[in-house]
């Protein structure tokens, strides 16, 4: 009897205290989201991966790129430009230099190859050994165009990225039966 008078002469402080930790217990977690960008460009090359340890995009520059129809005219289009270096298994100095043409430079996603189409085209693809200056290994687009393809899949114009792929057959510049094939390359969030 005295524990139920107890109960009812003190019911209002004990609704009190229960209301303020059951409104304590499900006050909301804070959460903090952060998205980390880690833009690289990538490749198989020799059989071996390579990753940029740095990279560089140039501003557009207009350019004319003439079919190889000499009775069709000319047609301007935005040429980018990315700079990628890095090492390969073997400790060589690489760069990796790629052009492509876009009519509209904010609209990049499509498949880009050394056939200019209306839209967009890959104006060229060079590769150089920096590590022995006296022996300087160069690579640059093969003759035929079939073989090399770069495709931006995705871009995000409001922060300025793009990701792809790509797959490119060099030629050495001196000796053009010399090839060496790119695969497997993938650009991931490289701002442009």
């Amino acid at each position: 009897m005295v524990m139920q008078y107890f109960f009812m002469k003190n019911k209002y402080p004990f609704l009190l205290f229960s209301f303020i930790i059951l409104i304590a217990s499900c006050s909301p977690d804070v959460v903090t989201v952060e998205v980390i960008r880690n833009p690289s460009v990538s490749f198989d090359y020799n059989t071996s991966p390579w990753k940029s340890s740095s990279y560089s995009f140039t501003a557009p520059a207009r350019v004319v790129v003439y079919p190889g129809d000499t009775t069709q005219p000319g047609k301007f289009y935005n040429r980018l430009t990315m700079q990628a270096f890095g090492k390969d298994a073997a400790n060589n100095d690489l760069q990796l230099i790629v052009s492509f043409d876009a009519v509209d430079a904010n609209v990049l996603v499509g498949a880009y190859t050394p056939d200019h189409n209306t839209q967009r085209g890959l104006a060229n693809v060079q590769l150089y050994n920096l590590s022995n200056s006296n022996n300087l290994m160069a690579y640059q687009l093969c003759a035929d165009p079939g073989l090399s393809v770069l495709t931006i899949k995705r871009q995000s114009q409001a922060e300025r990225l793009v990701s792809g792929s790509f797959r490119f057959t060099l030629c050495n510049v001196r000796d053009t039966t010399q090839k060496i094939i790119l695969a497997n390359g993938m650009i991931t969030d490289i701002r442009y």
